[in-house]
């Protein structure tokens, strides 16, 4: 058996008489599982921003930056909060006191995981779930989800048998497209109402009294279904948050996101934001930059006039392998940065610009990412390459003949 990995087309050598070979080339991918849960630094390339509000609307009650990287974590557990933001069990609610956990926009952020007492669901999955029973609820039958169990709770109940509320992400969510970039002041200084979505697209957690919910059809009920007019293909809805209309039943609001800048952005294209909201022009155009680094092509076009030279030794970076893997696995070797040096020294009129770019530089593996053509004007035109994007931490693997 050959294994797990990318392997050609078997070719036929013939050797002699009665004598055939066969080889293939293999391409082995070694298999780096993501940190979940308890993680030095977080979660990879990017961090957290956490928000609670316990006042429906306008500005939240706690802002955490760094959420991750503070606590070394990649979860967010509603029950023993961390660095002074309110947990949902801080007192201020009856422990008999019974909720219903609602979500909004979770398919921005796809690689969410919700766990609620015993039971466990992706967070697009628990949110359209729970968005179809509560429309469909006559307000008197049991609230229940697929599998018959109850989606009422007490936190009585939750912290009785030692359970939690949490939200967790792997430590590649960032990297994966799993986790949704906005900034700050676009989710917690007001609703931030976007594209028909809550809080700058930012997965929202609402938890409503279940005394105060209607049934589907109430023309006031304390939860909206929201209309994105971005919805991610094959989703049935946008998910459910609280109504400012009618907040009689609003009792907690929790909202994370990835709260990134792009010091690269700008030196791209002067017209990209280093800082875009969710929705605003180039957002998308910044976001793909931010994760994906750079091309080698695309640094040497930075600098035209050592473009080849500069070409040379990215194409030598990329190439350049250690003990730990290639490339970016490599930085402390002295032999990768002399290469480094090299570069820098090439560019040595603009060395602010270079320490701004070299991180992206090790986040690219220059085959793909973003890659941008210049243009007379001197301003450049991006191109996204779909294709997964490699990490800070990718390892290209190796590659040799296997002899069958």
């Amino acid at each position: 058996l050959l294994g797990t990995g990318n392997f050609s087309q078997a070719t036929i050598g013939h050797i002699s008489t009665g004598s055939d070979i066969i080889y293939v080339n293999g391409f082995t991918l070694p298999v780096q599982e993501p940190c979940i849960g308890d993680c030095s630094g977080g979660i990879t390339g990017g961090h957290i921003d956490v928000d609670v509000d316990t006042s429906l609307g306008g500005g939240t009650d706690s802002h955490k930056h760094e959420y991750d990287d503070a606590n070394d974590v990649t979860y967010i557990d509603y029950f023993n909060m961390l660095s002074g933001v309110e947990s949902i069990d801080d007192g201020r609610y009856t422990t008999d006191l019974e909720f219903v956990v609602i979500l909004a926009n979770a398919d921005l952020s796809p690689g969410g995981v919700i766990t609620i007492g015993a039971k466990e669901w992706g967070v697009v999955e628990y949110q359209e779930m729970v968005q179809q029973k509560l429309t469909e609820w006559n307000g008197l039958d049991p609230l229940v989800d697929d599998d018959g169990d109850s989606l009422v709770h007490t936190i009585s109940e939750i912290s009785g048998a030692s359970q939690t509320i949490q939200i967790t992400f792997d430590g590649r969510a960032i990297i994966d497209g799993g986790l949704h970039p906005t900034q700050t002041g676009c989710v917690n200084k007001d609703e931030a109402i976007t594209n028909g979505r809550w809080r700058n697209g930012s997965l929202t957690t609402h938890l409503l009294d279940k005394a105060a919910i209607q049934n589907g059809n109430a023309a006031n009920n304390v939860w909206v279904a929201q209309s994105p007019t971005d919805l991610a293909e094959g989703m049935v809805g946008g998910g459910l948050h609280a109504n400012l209309g009618n907040a009689t039943g609003f009792l907690y609001e929790s909202t994370l996101f990835w709260h990134f800048e792009s010091e690269l952005a700008p030196e791209i294209n002067s017209d990209y934001p280093k800082a875009p909201c969710y929705g605003d022009l180039y957002f998308e155009e910044t976001r793909s930059i931010e994760v994906a680094g750079l091309s080698a092509e695309l640094v040497a076009s930075l600098w035209p006039d050592d473009a080849v030279e500069i070409q040379s030794l990215m194409d030598q970076l990329k190439n350049f392998t250690c003990d730990a893997g290639i490339f970016a696995e490599c930085t402390k070797e002295n032999g990768y940065e002399a290469l480094m040096d090299q570069i820098e020294d090439l560019v040595g009129n603009d060395p602010v610009k270079f320490d701004k770019l070299r991180p992206y530089i090790e986040r690219g593996d220059g085959s793909g990412g973003v890659t941008v053509t210049p243009t007379e004007d001197g301003m450049v035109d991006q191109t996204r390459d779909l294709s997964p994007v490699p990490g800070p931490s990718f390892n290209l693997g190796r590659r040799a003949w296997i002899d069958l």
